[in-house]
């Protein structure tokens, strides 16, 4: 049920059910005799979600923009003559593993604050 409203919601309840999830499992556990109990609230992890959800949105834009231009360069330098190869046999395609990178890093610090 929480998956399907992480899902409608275009991701924005994940907060909500990850602290309810780990609430429930923490709440599960017990040490020997003596029970776990958790109060854990999505409350103080919601700020620091939205914050990296945005950085990353910012971050995607500057590298999709980067990618963009670069190869329009190689691709004038290529029609040009001045590079003989391809502009997707130069390398170019490396961007696709720095945008997962840097969109997903900033989720560090989502996952650092939960």
């Amino acid at each position: 049920m929480l998956a399907a409203g992480v899902a409608l919601t275009g991701g924005l309840l994940y907060p909500y059910a990850h602290a309810y999830f780990m609430r429930y499992k923490l709440n599960a556990l017990s040490f020997g005799g003596q029970q776990v109990t958790s109060d854990f609230s999505s409350r103080t992890i919601y700020g620091t979600f939205i914050l990296c959800g945005i950085v990353s949105i910012v971050l995607a834009i500057a590298v999709v923009a980067m990618w963009t231009v670069s190869l329009g360069v190689f691709s004038a330098l290529h029609v040009s003559g001045a590079v003989g190869m391809t502009p997707t046999e130069s390398g170019i395609g490396s961007f696709s593993v720095l945008f997962v990178l840097i969109v997903f890093l900033p989720l560090a610090w989502y996952w650092a604050k939960f």
